[in-house]
């Protein structure tokens, strides 16, 4: 069973993190010799195989400047989630560099559903 995942990723998987993904959270991390494992196991393959794929046909400028943005935005969001200092002032970026790093978010993720569309069941 783990010789079938793994020859699936190994064949059709190019990026080497997702081939380590299915090697270490996918086969390492299944136990037994139940169909109900093994299949688990092909949903997680077929199903990387499938993202990678589609990754692939991002328009991978605006998916770097997307993923730059959501970056910044969590990094801003845990300060202020988990920053407390007793008396002073929480400084927050104004509406529009706020708004402005969602533009860009939303921008990545059209581009992200118009990806989507294209799959063939």
């Amino acid at each position: 069973m783990d010789d079938i995942v793994l020859t699936c990723a190994r064949r059709f998987l190019k990026n080497n993190s997702n081939i380590n993904y299915v090697e270490k959270e996918v086969v390492q991390k299944t136990y037994s010799f139940e169909y109900s494992k093994f299949r688990f196991m092909m949903v997680r393959v077929v199903g990387i195989i499938r993202v990678e794929k589609l990754e692939n046909s991002f328009d991978q400028a605006i998916f770097h400047v997307m993923n730059a943005a959501l970056n910044t935005l969590k990094e801003k969001r845990n300060r202020a989630a988990h920053t407390y200092t007793s008396g002073a002032t929480l400084i927050v970026d104004t509406p529009s560099t706020i708004k402005g790093d969602f533009n860009v978010v939303y921008d990545g993720l059209k581009d992200i559903e118009r990806c989507v569309g294209r799959i063939r069941a």
